[in-house]
C-alpha cells in the first residue's frame, strides 16, 4: 500500500525514527509531514512522543532555573 507521499508504510515508520529524536521545534517543513502520518497511524506513538516533549521542557526549565542561579551567586 502506498501513502500520498509515495512512501509505503515500512518506507515512512524507517524515515520517521531519524525526525523523532528531534524536538518538533527543530524539524523543517518537509520533515514534518512524516510524524504527522505515522501519527495517524499510530496514535500511541504521538501521545509518547507527546511525554517525551513535555519531559524535555521540564529538563530545559530546570536547567535554565539552575543557570540563573548559578550567575546571580
Amino acid at each position: 500500500m502506498e501513502l500520498s507521499n509515495g512512501d509505503t508504510k515500512v518506507e515512512l515508520f524507517t524515515r520517521v525514527k531519524r525526525v523523532l529524536p528531534q524536538s518538533g521545534e527543530k524539524w523543517s517543513e518537509s520533515q514534518k509531514t512524516r510524524p504527522r502520518m505515522v501519527f495517524e497511524f499510530a496514535p500511541k506513538l504521538k501521545e509518547a512522543y507527546s511525554l517525551v516533549c513535555r519531559l524535555r521542557a521540564i529538563f530545559k526549565n530546570k536547567k535554565l532555573t539552575k543557570d540563573t542561579e548559578d550567575k546571580t551567586a
